[in-house]
């Protein structure tokens, strides 16, 4: 599973409670990549997932069709919110840099995405934040309002 998100969370969805809060977004790798996949694909491409599925395992690349990070989600967060989008590097030494994945059997299994990840994140913004950025996340607090970001790791 790569990285999932609707208006109800995932990793993009914190980063966009961040920027909206005037919290700067920390990553651990300037340039990563995901695939984000939509909860709407998550729930429709599930049938088809587990009927291709056997013995021995079927091993399967879950994510959406488009490869962002959170540098540009987080730009087009800015648009959306008018706030400025700070981010923050702080390297991991280590860590996965970012997790793209080939889709390739996933898209012969169940086709494309339904859901495209410019759009989904224009609409899970309009779902969170119906009121407006200022007014925080529908439904509700904001946990992120007044956070400040974490101090740099010297190792």
């Amino acid at each position: 599973m790569n990285v999932a998100y609707s208006s109800r969370g995932g990793l993009a969805m914190y980063h966009l409670d961040m920027v909206a809060s005037g919290t700067p977004v920390v990553v651990r790798h300037g340039d990563a990549a995901y695939s984000p996949i939509h909860q709407d694909d998550i729930n429709g491409q599930t049938e088809a997932l587990l009927d291709a599925a056997g013995t021995p395992a079927l091993i399967v690349n879950w994510g959406g069709d488009d490869v962002i990070g959170p540098k540009e989600w987080c730009a087009e967060f800015a648009a959306l919110t008018g706030k400025s989008a700070e981010i923050r590097v702080q390297e991991v030494p280590g860590s996965q840099p970012g997790s793209a994945s080939d889709n390739t059997k996933r898209l012969s299994i169940t086709g494309p995405s339904s859901v495209r990840f410019p759009d989904g994140l224009r609409r899970a913004y309009a779902e969170r934040y119906p009121n407006g950025p200022d007014a925080g996340p529908a439904g509700m607090s904001n946990p992120l309002a007044g956070a400040t970001p974490p101090p740099p790791s010297d190792s």
